[in-house]
């Protein structure tokens, strides 16, 4: 497969960057069914996307460069294709593009110091694990970000915007032997409460290191890309990936239109991450503590609700943990789901017609649960209350809010792409 080593896209606000990516996931999502190998697929798609003539010379390459980098990542993470010895440090890589032992060694040469020699070797084996560069952790020092403010406050964290003036590393520089950086961007500050006292409580730290290895494992978390310190509070803070929208928003505002098809997508990207979190001996407190949220009540089932999907959904609500289908279980039956859907959808059947169902009318209340996404933690839950089955009145009474602030990204497909690792359908 061809490469495109010179393309920086610096500047891409002048692409509809939720319609090209809308056209990538439907181009991927063409070839799902397909049994060929991924080079063959990849060599497909670029000979599609470089003759498409609907699109302008910025957006063929706009796509050509998603694909190159989901191939890199691919092949890294996989030790798949044919593997190179880099012509500089003689060392074999996987990359098509750049060396990641190149990389580590540019990173080493770094002057630069926390203050803090754990956290200082924290970053530096974080680095020494790195990939590609899109991977790498950092030290931020505080005057690199500009435009700091408040947003919002959780029993976890305090969360602050602000703008990463120099931005993430973003390309290797095969000729100069440097990573670039992407230029001028929003992002979001955690502050670690108490990490500037409490120096028997290292919970924090613990967080920052789940940071820094959490989303390698799990394609679709919000990356994260260092840490940086509060002069005025002297906390540590995180430095995480700002997304443009939330999935809770998108859900409220199109659930009348929503296809299974992409109700599908999302469960099957939510399950794949929470399996990956679970083989590392991981939990997600939110999602555990939720079995006990609003009194272990559950709503009742939408009728329009496809059968197999409605029973999995009464199987992960028993009040008996030992009769609850294990993460895995769930992630292979959505899988199997959707696949059957894709693959009814190829033969030219409709949704509603393959699923037996009517186009649903639910509409959902927005109301007072306060979403904790943006600062929540990993921790392991016990004395969990237990769970009982919501009567038609209880139910009528619960309430859903969108929250202010919570990881996606715009629109749907812009959501569930662009922050893919390894995962692109």
């Amino acid at each position: 497969m061809e490469t495109n080593k010179e393309i920086e896209l610096k500047d891409n606000n002048d692409l509809d960057i939720p319609r090209l990516n809308k056209y990538y996931r439907s181009a991927w999502r063409s070839l799902e069914l397909d049994n060929s190998k991924l080079d063959q697929r990849c060599d497909f798609l670029q000979n599609k996307f470089k003759n498409d003539n609907s699109f302008d010379k910025n957006e063929r390459m706009y796509l050509l460069t998603k694909l190159g980098e989901y191939q890199e990542k691919f092949n890294l993470v996989n030790k798949t294709g044919k593997p190179r010895r880099c012509d500089y440090c003689h060392n074999l890589t996987y990359s098509i593009q750049n060396c990641e032992q190149c990389i580590r060694d540019y990173l080493k040469k770094q002057k630069w110091t926390s203050g803090d020699e754990k956290i200082d070797r924290a970053i530096q084996d974080a680095q020494q694990n790195a990939l590609c560069s899109y991977q790498i952790i950092e030290w931020i020092p505080y005057e690199d970000l500009e435009d700091v403010e408040y947003f919002t406050q959780g029993g976890c964290a305090t969360i602050y915007k602000a703008v990463w003036k120099d931005g993430w590393y973003d390309t290797w520089d095969n000729k100069a032997k440097k990573l670039l950086r992407y230029g001028k961007q929003l992002v979001i500050l955690k502050m670690l409460n108490s990490s500037d006292k409490d120096k028997n409580n290292l919970d924090w730290f613990d967080e920052a290191l789940h940071h820094f290895t959490i989303d390698k494992i799990a394609q679709y978390l919000v990356p994260c890309h260092g840490l940086t310190k509060d002069p005025n509070t002297g906390n540590f803070m995180l430095v995480l990936r700002h997304m443009m929208t939330n999935l809770r928003n998108f859900l409220l505002e199109n659930n009348s239109t929503i296809t299974w098809e992409q109700r599908y997508d999302i469960l099957y990207e939510i399950t794949s991450c929470l399996n990956e979190i679970h083989r590392k001996d991981h939990v997600h407190r939110d999602l555990h503590s939720a079995l006990a949220v609003v009194k272990g009540m559950r709503p009742q089932i939408d009728l329009n609700i496809p059968q197999e999907y409605a029973i999995l959904m009464e199987q992960c609500w028993n009040a008996t943990p030992e009769n609850r289908p294990e993460v895995l279980t769930v992630w292979k039956k959505i899988r199997e789901l959707r696949m059957k859907l894709i693959e009814a959808k190829s033969y030219g059947m409709l949704e509603e017609e393959f699923l037996g169902i009517l186009p649903s009318s639910t509409k959902l209340v927005k109301g007072k649960i306060v979403s904790r996404r943006c600062f929540s933690s990993l921790h392991t839950l016990t004395n969990i209350s237990e769970p009982k089955n919501a009567s038609r009145v209880d139910s009528a009474q619960l309430e859903l809010s969108v929250p202010d602030y919570e990881e996606s990204e715009d629109e749907l497909d812009n959501e569930l792409e662009s922050n893919s690792r390894f995962q692109v359908f």
